[in-house]
């Protein structure tokens, strides 16, 4: 089934805001790159921050249930599924692609319109709120330390992860990037993990 011309805008403009950024999307370049009309973009969105929204909710949200899906459906192999979305991730990053969609979208928040802010805040807290469940029922099942609160935990866990695109992102390494995630699997093992997986090694 042909895709329409809103999802075609929403494929371009989340593919351009998972490398630079919503704050730097210019919707007139991405108009003029699909080679449509203003009035067929507008159509569909009002606004770029309706367009920010339909991102959030359309691409952003389904692009992180994938790449969490199975963390947090199956809480007994938590441990494996992450080291095993952390390695799928080294094996997905370039020197043109060390970037993380939530990362870049965290730190510039501040800085977008009431309705994007609000819309990336509910996201944001769904996903904390189901990372949490999941946490609790890997604790419940010994494969979380105890020490701790869910909620906090689920945080750590997230927090930890973004922070590893930071600095590989603006050196544009690899290295640098799969020796972080390499020391934050370590770190989870010695404060969040009850058990050991072996991760990629540095490359």
């Amino acid at each position: 089934m042909p895709r329409n011309t809103r999802d075609i805008i929403l494929d371009k403009c989340f593919k351009a805001v998972s490398t630079n950024g919503f704050v730097a999307l210019r919707t007139d370049q991405e108009i003029k790159a699909l080679n449509i009309t203003k009035g067929a973009f507008y159509h569909y969105f009002d606004s770029k921050s309706q367009l920010g929204v339909a991102l959030v909710k359309e691409r952003i949200k389904p692009f992180y249930d994938h790449m969490w899906s199975s963390i947090l459906s199956d809480p007994k192999n938590i441990k494996e599924h992450y080291v095993e979305m952390i390695n799928q991730e080294k094996r997905r990053v370039d020197v043109h692609g060390i970037h993380d969609i939530m990362c870049i979208m965290c730190s510039e928040s501040n800085q977008y319109d009431t309705m994007l802010s609000e819309a990336f805040l509910e996201f944001m807290e769904d996903f904390i709120m189901r990372l949490q469940a999941g946490i609790r029922q890997a604790k419940s099942l010994g494969k979380v330390v105890q020490s701790g609160d869910s909620k906090s935990q689920a945080h750590h866990l997230l927090n930890g992860t973004m922070s590893c695109y930071l600095i590989p992102s603006v050196k544009k390494s690899v290295s640098l990037f799969t020796a972080s995630t390499n020391a934050l699997i370590k770190n989870l093992e010695a404060s969040f993990f009850n058990d050991h997986v072996e991760a990629l090694p540095f490359a």
